[in-house]
C-alpha cells in the first residue's frame, strides 16, 4: 500500500514536469498543462476510493 502511494506520487511528479516542459515549448496550452496533473491525480484517487469501497 505504501509502495503504491510512493509510485503514484512519483508518477504525478513526472507528469507535472512533462506537462511543464510541453507548455514551455509551446506544444501544450499552459492552462491544460497546469490542470492535467491535478485532474489525473484526482481521478486516480477517486478511482482508488471506489475500488476500496466496492471491492
Amino acid at each position: 500500500m505504501v509502495l503504491s502511494g510512493v509510485a503514484a506520487g512519483f508518477l504525478l511528479y513526472v507528469l507535472s514536469k512533462v506537462t511543464e516542459d510541453l507548455s514551455k515549448a509551446e506544444l501544450m496550452y499552459p492552462l491544460a498543462a497546469a490542470w492535467l496533473p491535478v485532474c489525473v491525480g484526482g481521478l486516480t484517487g477517486f478511482l482508488a476510493l471506489l475500488h476500496q469501497e466496492d471491492g
